[in-house]
């Protein structure tokens, strides 16, 4: 269709394919180039045409059953896109996977060597192990899709920018997730087995469950920073507050009620009717140390709290 533009036209297309890999669309990540050929003055009917088509608007309504990259896998896929000639929009693309649904919105524009990245996604209802997995567990290690399992429901807001081979830069990453995670259970969980072999040496916290989580994540390049949240779980009720940092590690502030070293929390009723108020309490401080193991240490001062400060405060004066 054209428009009001001279030599220029919308085109509207409608795809259905049985299978579709995300790997083939990776040429859409680089910048548009501009070179014309000038050895001859005169512009063939040939040249119009190709020109017509590469500054064109393309509207894209996608329909798949099944769509792949690396690991993840999505079905019952719906999407409408535009791709135009500096960038390409994503206006809504409804999906299903990991016993779940997912709904994203968001734009990518096309630069020379990096592609900045605008996604809004929610998640609803999605098996919280098979979406780690799925993803490669986020490129950590800390918590993998071995030690999780819960229904998670998420509201994400991400900025952050991609290379031309679809390498993520992680350094411009910046973020807020709004996130409740049910029915959820930990399995061999390392750093909370060490803190019930340092301090609860009777209680068994291999397999732990745990009441609704809900919290708000803020995300600064490579560092995840986790606001105060309250967890009551069949071994023990604690809140924690700090950074968890993909290069660095992790940083964390643990408010740990003193009733908890008087008697064992195995049956622990999770309902909210259970809830009780939290009393006197003691801090530790669970940070990863120079050999990448977690370290736990005594925190009266709160030190771990305000390093989480200082590197809220440090990113929000870059902007």
């Amino acid at each position: 269709v054209l428009n009001k533009e001279p030599e220029k036209m919308d085109m509207r297309w409608k795809i259905n394919s049985p299978l579709i890999r995300l790997e083939d669309f990776t040429g859409f990540l680089s910048e548009p180039s501009d070179k014309e050929n000038k050895k001859t003055g005169q512009r063939s009917a040939a040249r119009k045409v190709d020109k017509m088509f590469y500054d064109a608007d393309v509207y894209v309504l996608l329909e798949t059953p099944e769509m792949e990259y690396k690991t993840f896998r999505a079905t019952a896929v719906n999407a409408n896109v535009v791709m135009r000639k500096t960038e390409l929009i994503l206006q809504k693309a409804f999906f299903k996977h990991a016993g779940g649904t997912m709904e994203i919105t968001g734009s990518m524009k096309n630069g020379r060597d990096y592609n900045p990245v605008s996604l809004h996604t929610k998640m609803n209802n999605m098996d919280v192990a098979r979406l780690f997995a799925a993803f490669n567990n986020f490129g950590q290690d800390a918590i993998t899709a071995k030690n999780l399992k819960g229904k998670l429901s998420a509201d994400i807001d991400y900025r952050t920018s991609i290379t031309n081979k679809a390498k993520m830069v992680a350094a411009a990453s910046e973020g807020k997730v709004n996130f409740i995670l049910e029915n959820g259970e930990l399995i061999n969980f390392m750093p909370l087995q060490e803190v019930g072999e340092k301090v609860f040496k009777k209680q068994d916290f291999s397999h732990v469950s745990f009441a609704d989580l809900k919290n708000t994540l803020d995300i600064r390049g490579t560092a995840f920073i986790v606001n105060p949240m309250d967890i009551r779980s069949t071994a023990l009720n604690f809140s924690v507050e700090g950074v968890y940092d993909f290069k660095k590690g992790t940083d964390m502030s643990i408010s740990l009620p003193l009733k908890n070293l008087t008697r064992s929390q195995a049956n622990t009723d999770l309902s909210d009717d259970a809830k009780q108020k939290k009393g006197v309490s003691l801090r530790l401080r669970a940070r990863t140390g120079d050999d990448g193991k977690l370290k736990l240490s005594w925190d009266p001062f709160r030190r771990a709290v305000k390093n989480k400060e200082e590197i809220k405060d440090s990113t929000s004066k870059k902007k």
